[in-house]
């Protein structure tokens, strides 16, 4: 892939300048929390538009296999890549993208005129929702399981989009990376945010350096401080795209595609982030990727792999035992505890057909007496924090099939294709799957079949690429 690659080491040592500067010149600062408050909607829709689509516009015009695609294939790939991107911001700006999106794919659909078959992952999206929407007869909450129900349905809108267009390899490689470079961008602005509202607050910046969770509970979470420009603050789910970044920069480095630079940036940023937000899943699965793709690299000699899984286990021993409490203060999380223990119960009472869709607030809910230990606690969600567990509550024996189904296939078919960033992937959002029920947020749910669709999207070889462009400027 024809790549202006010189220009990123730079870019990267510039953002590192920037931060340099906004660190020294104490006297800067600005209140993104105010005016996301007062200022008006159109204010601020300007302000995330433009961190949105001229960063991404920057990259895409910078790469050579973009500039050498006829015009519809790069409205489609502008369509593509601004509705991954939107999903580190709030759900109107992901409709607006998703919309964008679905444009880009009408024109270049226009010029192509060919429709592909469905993928099995359709299939299995398509049991899922029957499944959740069957469980409606027997729920006890029908409003709140409507609600679910057409989220879910938006889980077939993205996977029906990717059968009205194929991606070339090199174009699912240019996308991959202008949107992993555009997560790193997103990153240095959410430091340079933190920065700037700390100072408004009063706040140290140091004192964001704490194993103590939530040790700004009282006045502002730290991830609202960080994230408060973007109107979107929910930590995992902007981890997940964050990581995702990290992942492509570190599988196109030893494509020679990403410079090494650029590689060291976005691990210094994502580790930084995470100790900043104190969000346990970034801090976890920033270490997983990091170790994936060290071992991958590495796979060739044995030697090598065994020195770094020894080096590995000795630093992570040594770190707990010298500083056991704030492990355990960072990692363990009570309520969590009890969602679970009040879910195995109801599992129990409602093994084959579960509570119905929606039908889980029956028993986790603050009202609840087995939440008397913590009700002072209750942090407000009304779900297990398990996607697996959550689906086996609500839709009993057909939901766990069908949930446990759709990750065995995303293990098989990034397993299958032999690539190591889809199963890097695959893994990290298990491990969402297991504190979190991603399927039943919007950003989760679109993030996870965005993702999927694109590894699994159908493929057009080269030759055909090719003869196609040829015939379709000898008739336009």
């Amino acid at each position: 892939m024809e790549t202006r690659k010189n220009i990123y080491p730079i870019v990267s040592t510039i953002l590192l300048l920037i931060i340099a500067l906004l660190l020294f010149f104490k006297g800067l600062s600005f209140d993104f929390l105010t005016y996301r408050s007062e200022s008006p909607n159109m204010h601020r829709a300007f302000l995330i538009f433009g961190a949105i689509a001229l960063p991404l516009l920057s990259l895409l015009v910078s790469d050579g296999v973009f500039r050498n695609e006829p015009l519809h294939s790069k409205i489609l790939m502008i369509g593509i890549s601004s509705f991954a991107v939107s999903m580190v911001f709030n759900l109107h700006f992901i409709y607006i993208f998703s919309i964008v999106f679905s444009v880009c794919v009408a024109v270049n659909l226009y010029f192509e005129r060919k429709v592909y078959r469905h993928t099995i992952f359709h299939l299995l999206i398509l049991i899922y929702i029957v499944v959740n929407t069957i469980s409606l007869l027997w729920t006890n909450n029908f409003v709140s399981g409507t609600k679910f129900i057409k989220k879910d349905l938006s889980m077939l809108y993205v996977p029906l989009l990717f059968c009205l267009f194929s991606l070339r390899q090199e174009q699912i490689k240019t996308i991959l990376v202008v949107v992993g470079r555009w997560f790193m961008f997103f990153a240095f602005l959410s430091v340079c945010a933190w920065i700037l509202q700390s100072r408004v607050l009063g706040i140290s910046l140091l004192e964001s350096f704490s194993t103590t969770k939530h040790f700004l509970v009282d006045s502002y979470s730290p991830f609202v401080l960080i994230f408060s420009w973007s109107n979107f603050d929910h930590p995992t789910y902007i981890s997940i795209c964050l990581i995702l970044g990290l992942s492509v920069l570190w599988y196109y480095v030893g494509k020679k595609i990403v410079s090494v630079w650029e590689l060291i940036f976005g691990i210094a940023i994502v580790l930084f982030l995470s100790v900043i937000t104190q969000s346990r899943f970034m801090l976890l699965s920033w270490s997983i990727v990091n170790i994936i793709f060290i071992l991958y690299y590495l796979r060739r000699s044995r030697k090598k792999v065994i020195v770094f899984v020894c080096v590995l286990v000795a630093c992570v021993s040594l770190s707990v035992y010298f500083n056991p409490n704030s492990a355990k203060s960072l990692f363990l999380d009570d309520v969590r505890d009890m969602h679970y223990s009040v879910a195995f119960e109801s599992i129990g009472e409602n093994t084959l057909l579960g509570t119905g869709i929606g039908g889980m607030t029956k028993y986790i809910n603050k009202d609840n007496p087995l939440y008397a230990p913590i009700k002072d606690s209750w942090d407000g969600h009304y779900h297990p924090h398990n996607q697996v567990i959550g689906d086996f509550m609500q839709t009993g024996v057909l939901g766990l099939l069908s949930i446990v189904v759709l990750i065995i296939y995303m293990l098989y078919s990034s397993i299958k294709q032999r690539n190591i960033l889809f199963f890097s992937f695959v893994l990290i959002y298990i491990l969402l799957m297991s504190i979190e029920m991603p399927l039943m947020v919007d950003q989760g749910l679109y993030y996870f079949v965005f993702v999927i669709s694109l590894f699994t999207a159908n493929r057009t070889e080269y030759e055909d690429y090719y003869k196609a462009i040829k015939i379709w400027k000898a008739n336009t």
